[in-house]
């Protein structure tokens, strides 16, 4: 009898004790902090649209509830963070949502690597990768500075006081030396440059994306992919008939080593090129809209690129690291102008972040444009100034204090080096012939996507040297 009593008390204290233990978590793990969605279907879309962008949307969320804040996409429950505290507790996130990215999926396709998770995405990208680490810049320079003295001739032509459309002249260099890049020179030509914008700009507009007639959308779509498709599979045939000398690699050859479906080689293509041109793009029209309208920091470039380069020579792999200050404008570029807006990633387990446990698949945001704007770290965020990113100042900041490229699962931007030398070689080349003034009474404004674009095109008068 007295035995039963004991295990019977031991039973109820065992018990207590578990019930104790997981009150007790449960109070350790606060709800997470948020928005209830507006609508049952559409969960906070409609927030979103009022506020002008999911970038400007999440800067009113973080303002509202602090650095780690919830809102619904749709029925699933998002997580947001801005911080660099907060990112730190979330670096091994591999796993893309579809969720944030489905938009994107009739172009790009559901095959691709923007779309790849668990081991195919990471087996994707250590192939990838391959042909963009740092030594692997030194083959792109080339083909940068060609395309580089192509926009220097062109400018040359103008008039003096003519208005120069910035914009559309990035958008075709950025296009040129994405394209000669991956995929050889082959694809350098004006009449491919010609081809494949055209094609793009069909099947990926705001019209078109927005489109109320659904099946004139994908009959467009469906057209231009061929159209793309063609080419680019034409290239990838070409190059097996006439492959590479050793150490002469390019994507399209690591990408044909990876797979020989003509499918992924197609997706996989299209993400890189979008991903490249788009991106550096918008990178350099911001970039030149600054200097054109600061001349003080424009002068700044220009001492740097006669102190590096002197009367003569050119951007190489040599001396493409010496341009310090160049570097500083841009990445002030990037943050000012908040180019690329967020990332987002997921976890297969319940992951803590800040003390809120965030359910296994939770899609979390990683709001990079936010986190661009944080006053304790970037006084008068709204102020351009290039000195935030002297040595000096950047070292006093944490690793992931500014992360333009991405940080998390090592899937970063594998082009971060590739679209540092790209805009480097343009900003010299550029500065080094001209001064650059902005048109008076432009309006521009930025519009806010998974990358920033301007409002309008960017218009500025040149000055020869």
């Amino acid at each position: 009898m007295v035995v039963m009593e004991a295990a019977l008390l031991v039973a109820v204290v065992g018990l207590l004790l578990f019930l104790f233990l997981r009150s007790s978590s449960k109070k350790s793990s606060p709800p997470i902090p948020g928005m209830q969605p507006s609508s049952q279907k559409e969960g906070n879309h409609g927030d979103i649209s009022k506020a002008g962008s999911l970038h400007q949307f999440l800067v009113q969320l973080h303002a509202q509830f602090g650095p780690l804040a919830s809102f619904w996409w749709g029925r699933t429950r998002m997580v947001s963070i801005c911080e660099e505290t907060l990112f730190r507790q979330h670096t091994t996130a591999f796993n893309r949502p579809y969720e944030m990215f489905d938009l994107f999926m009739p172009l790009l396709g559901a095959r691709s690597l923007e779309y790849a998770n668990g081991d195919d995405g990471k087996s994707r990208r250590k192939v990838y990768d391959r042909v963009f680490t740092h030594g692997s810049i030194r083959k792109y320079i080339e083909p940068f500075q060609e395309a580089a003295d192509d926009i220097v001739r062109k400018w040359t032509s103008y008039s003096p006081g003519e208005h120069v459309p910035v914009c559309s002249h990035m958008t075709v260099f950025a296009l040129r030396s994405v394209l000669a890049s991956l995929f050889g020179k082959a694809m350098s030509t004006d009449q491919q440059i010609s081809q494949f914008r055209k094609i793009y700009e069909t099947i990926w507009n705001e019209k078109l994306v927005n489109s109320t007639d659904p099946n004139e959308q994908e009959r467009q779509l469906q057209e231009g992919k061929q159209e793309l498709s063609s080419v680019l599979l034409q290239i990838f045939r070409d190059r097996k008939r006439n492959p590479p000398r050793a150490g002469e690699e390019l994507f399209l050859d690591v990408l044909m080593e990876y797979t020989e479906d003509e499918e992924v080689q197609f997706c996989d293509a299209l993400v890189y090129t979008i991903g490249g041109f788009h991106t550096a793009g918008n990178l350099l029209s911001w970039a030149l809209y600054y200097l054109a309208q600061y001349p003080d920091i424009q002068e700044r470039v220009y001492a740097e690129i006669r102190r590096v380069l002197g009367d003569q020579g050119n951007v190489d792999h040599t001396n493409v690291g010496e341009f310090q200050y160049v570097k500083q404008v841009l990445d002030e570029t990037l943050r000012c102008a908040i180019v690329v807006t967020l990332a987002g990633r997921f976890m297969d387990e319940d992951v803590t972040i800040n003390g809120y446990v965030i359910p296994k698949n939770t899609p979390v945001i990683h709001a990079i444009g936010v986190a661009c704007l944080n006053e304790k770290v970037f006084p008068h965020p709204e102020v351009f100034d290039p000195e935030r990113f002297s040595p000096d100042k950047t070292k006093k900041r944490g690793a992931l204090a500014f992360i333009p490229f991405g940080f998390a699962g090592k899937r970063s931007c594998p082009g971060q080096k590739f679209a540092y030398a790209e805009a480097t070689t343009l900003v010299v080349a550029l500065v080094r012939h001209f001064r650059l003034r902005l048109v008076p009474g432009l309006n521009i404004k930025p519009v806010h996507g998974l990358i920033t674009h301007p409002n309008e095109e960017i218009y500025v008068t040149i000055e020869k040297r």
